[in-house]
């Protein structure tokens, strides 16, 4: 009844359109359910190690915790909070620009920068942990480090993790 309403009642149209549906039909069942478990191996795997990548790598624990980084340097706790709305922002904008220029740059380009850009980050933290900066210079290299994690991960796992699950399958 619909395919009448599509094909404005011609129904030489109609019964094209049903005997393609039929051959569609008989030629997937036809197809082995082994081959098809073969072509998503690969994929199911690039996505599942990028998943866990994505968490491993901590990005959530970095702005969940970012209060007590920021405290842990000498901030007070009103300019640590205050310092976590800017990291926020900074996520956003940094989102929106991985989104923007995905197509353009290419998934794996981002990723790679993304990811050395955020092992960076995560090297200068855990520098500024061991040499125990306190102070004037520790906050700025503290708020560079946080911001330069964050603006990495939502330019890299951020967009790539989800954009390249939805083209693989």
């Amino acid at each position: 009844m619909q395919l009448m309403k599509i094909h404005q009642r011609d129904t030489n149209r109609v019964r094209l359109e049903m005997k393609s549906i039929r051959s569609d039909v008989v030629s997937s069942k036809n197809s082995s359910s082994t081959m098809k478990l073969d072509e998503w191996r690969d994929p199911l795997f690039v996505i599942l190690m990028l998943t866990f990548l994505a968490f491993w790598t901590g990005g959530l624990n970095v702005r969940t915790y970012a209060p007590r980084i920021y405290t842990s340097v000498g901030m007070s706790d009103s300019m640590a909070a205050s310092m976590t709305v800017v990291l926020g922002c900074i996520k956003v904008i940094s989102t929106l620009v991985a989104v923007i220029f995905i197509d353009e740059l290419g998934r794996k380009a981002l990723l790679r920068m993304g990811i050395l850009t955020a092992a960076l980050g995560s090297f200068l933290l855990i520098w500024i942990g061991i040499i125990n900066l306190d102070g004037g210079f520790g906050d700025v290299l503290v708020v560079i480090a946080l911001s330069l994690y964050v603006i990495a991960y939502q330019l890299s796992f951020g967009p790539c993790l989800f954009t390249l699950g939805a083209e693989m399958f």
